[in-house]
């Protein structure tokens, strides 16, 4: 489902709805945000939690229990069988392991969840996606006479 526009499942938004915390201060190690927030970046983080830095695995159990909480909103709204992770989260080792077990505890059915196979190709994928269905709907419209 990927909505009127294109934008369905968009959860790295949420925090726009009065949630002030956002992902470049949840994933920080000090008191400044994460910038840029980009997969180099949060990657480093989570390596140095696997390191066993105390900072870092505080901002990692912080970012995992955030995007818990809004797949799991998602999921409980839609009831989906399969929750894509994407974008630069999809290049994190142990997001997915936290994820289902956190989800196992707050949905009643809970999905199957995997990383998106995109990476990098991502933006671009939907990009060109989007730019195919507009070129499919304009090659094939037909057009509607008047009865």
């Amino acid at each position: 489902h990927r909505g009127y526009g294109g934008a369905a499942g968009e959860i790295g938004a949420l925090h726009l709805l009065g949630r002030g915390v956002t992902p470049e201060t949840l994933l920080s190690t000090t008191d400044e945000p994460l910038h840029p927030l980009d997969e180099q970046a949060v990657a480093e983080v989570f390596a140095q939690a696997r390191e066993g830095d105390q900072r870092a695995r505080a901002a990692v159990e912080r970012f995992i229990q955030r995007l818990v909480h809004d797949v799991a909103a998602l999921v409980l709204a839609l009831d989906p069988e399969l929750v894509v992770i994407g974008g630069w989260a999809a290049g994190l080792d142990g997001v997915l392991a936290p994820l289902r077990e956190e989800l196992a505890r707050y949905c009643l059915r809970p999905p199957a969840v995997t990383l998106s196979a995109l990476g990098d190709a991502a933006v671009a994928t939907g990009a060109l996606r989007l730019a195919l269905d507009h070129v499919e709907e304009q090659l094939f419209a037909v057009e509607q006479r008047p009865l």
